[in-house]
């Protein structure tokens, strides 16, 4: 590391100190024996590092505790563990990098002495939220530094923490405009940026020559630009390298990298949003969420989809990156990087446009109806296929399952509100679909996502009513139903293409292979749905004979 050469004949000991580090050679601080951080000790002194803080992610306050007295039990029999760096739980959640939020406390006394304990001895915080905890700790001789933090003086800054207070997440904070903190944490990384207007964390870890900072200088976290700037601002008595290093660090831990594929309007904002968590896995699709926008990574054989994220082999995938519901995910050069590997995420290979849609074919239509009515389900709202596109009476679709009785109502009046051009009735059917059924996304929601695309893609012109239905998913969705559910249904009702649902459109007019059969491989019965919501679309544009 170039800019550090200056400082080698100035070193006072002929060994290092790492202050700031997870673990290496496949031992997590957070979750390793005593036995397990001995041994780790003796391999760090090879590498030159005679002494060393543990450093604790967030986590729960039982983990936390629990991992307080394995390292304290290690610490006996190994002079080379200097104390505890507890970095996280009083952290900015609008930082939190790859820190779990749920594990996140109010910076107060009598939360920390749910942990407290003398070997404890940085406390990484955001002191923009602190209501007291930064004086306790100076008091009792703790080093306190700032970091995955918007200030590093307590006082609040940018719209993010300002809207933290007005939320009460943390209601009881009290700015200061002292500055308190000793140092800063891995400055740059998980901090407000340098601006010129308002309170910076960065920028006033760099100005203030009392406060020491950390650096990781590996080249990879912080520019060789922003090294130079960093090393130019900063007294040499004042820097502090640290590795920040993780458990795989050395181990024969192999780092998993996958490479994935996606639509270049997911690329555009998958990159932009930063850290994020897995919301549900199953054996079929991981749920992604970055931001506000949510992603559904799964295997290439669904084609492109408006907020896929494609891998030759998803249960492969997800068992490499070790995905859980709840585990989190951080975003570096064009990756995304999970608690077991890497996700390489790189645009769609060139594949056939979207075509404009031709005439749909009435043999067509009925035949992917039948489909439906053979798959003999009676949960979802498959059962009333017959009933909505074939003209059969409703009685059996209605009996097989509640959601039918309650589904079918609307969906009659929903279909015969495009059919006459009721602007005004369309959005109340809408309203009251959204968000009914079973399934992951509810039954109703998949079949309005046929309906929608098929709209979009397979009518020549939109009538007043099939906008007001457009807008009225876009606008109820939010509030209606789940958060993954309102994803696909908003990415939809922008334009984003479905491959599957390409094809089955153009089974309908005899212009392809029918699609249908493949369409139904999707989820446990979304495909099922999607294709309903198909046929009533499909059959409406062709009783109008706007093709």
């Amino acid at each position: 590391m170039k800019p550090a050469q200056g400082l080698k004949n100035k070193m006072k000991t002929p060994l290092l100190i790492e202050q700031h580090f997870h673990g290496a050679y496949g031992v997590d601080f957070n979750k390793a024996g005593a036995d397990d951080i001995i041994g780790l000790s003796y391999k760090l002194r090879k590498l030159g590092i005679g002494g060393f803080f543990p450093t604790l992610v967030t986590d729960s306050v039982q983990n936390i505790n629990r991992q307080i007295a394995i390292i304290k039990e290690a610490a006996k029999s190994c002079p080379a563990i200097l104390g505890i760096h507890l970095e996280g739980i009083f952290i900015n959640p609008a930082k939190k990098g790859i820190h779990n939020p749920e594990h996140f406390l109010e910076l107060t006394v009598e939360n920390f002495r749910k942990i407290e304990d003398d070997f404890i001895k940085i406390v990484t915080l955001a002191p923009e939220l602190d209501s007291g905890l930064i004086d306790y700790l100076k008091e009792r001789g703790v080093k306190v530094q700032a970091g995955h933090c918007l200030s590093i003086n307590g006082r609040e800054t940018e719209a993010g923490t300002t809207s933290l207070i007005k939320n009460n997440m943390f209601p009881s904070k009290q700015p200061s405009t002292l500055l308190k903190v000793d140092g800063a944490t891995h400055t740059f990384n998980a901090m407000s940026g340098i601006t010129h207007r308002g309170m910076s964390a960065t920028l006033s870890a760099l100005i203030h020559d009392e406060v020491y900072a950390e650096i990781i200088g590996d080249g990879v976290h912080v520019s060789d630009d922003a090294l130079k700037l960093f090393f130019k601002a900063k007294p040499e008595d004042k820097v502090i390298l640290i590795s920040d290093a993780l458990p795989i660090t050395y181990s024969d831990m192999k780092e998993t990298v996958i490479d994935a594929f996606a639509d270049k309007a997911v690329l555009e904002r998958l990159f932009t949003n930063g850290p994020g968590e897995l919301l549900a896995v199953n054996s079929k699709a991981g749920y992604l969420k970055a931001g506000q926008d949510v992603y559904m990574l799964c295997s290439a054989d669904l084609g492109i989809t408006p907020i896929g994220i494609a891998v030759d082999d998803y249960a492969a995938a997800a068992a490499a990156l070790r995905l859980s519901a709840g585990g989190r995910f951080d975003t570096a050069d064009n990756a995304l990087v999970f608690r077991g590997g890497v996700l390489r995420v790189q645009p769609y290979p060139q594949c056939a446009p979207q075509e404009p849609c031709g005439t749909f074919r009435t043999e067509r239509i009925e035949t992917a109806a039948r489909l439906l009515s053979a798959l003999g389900r009676t949960s979802g709202l498959v059962p009333l296929a017959d009933a909505l596109c074939l003209g059969a009476a409703p009685e059996k679709g209605i009996a097989a399952n509640p959601f039918c009785a309650k589904a079918y109502g609307p969906l009659v009046r929903l279909r015969d509100g495009l059919a006459h051009n009721d602007a005004e009735a369309v959005p109340v059917e809408v309203k009251r679909l959204l968000g009914l059924g079973i399934g992951l996304t509810p039954s109703a929601d998949d079949v309005l996502c046929g309906m929608t695309y098929t709209l979009l893609h397979g009518a020549r012109k939109l009538t007043a009513a099939d906008v007001e239905f457009l807008n009225a998913v876009r606008r109820y969705a939010p509030e209606r139903t789940n958060l993954i559910s309102a994803a696909i249904l908003k990415a939809v009702t922008d334009g984003g293409r479905f491959e599957m649902m390409d094809n089955v459109l153009r089974g309908l007019t005899g212009a392809g292979e029918e699609g249908a059969q493949r369409l139904l491989t999707i989820g446990s019965s979304s495909g099922s749905e999607m294709l309903l919501g198909i046929t009533i679309a499909a059959k409406l544009i062709h009783g109008r004979g706007q093709l």
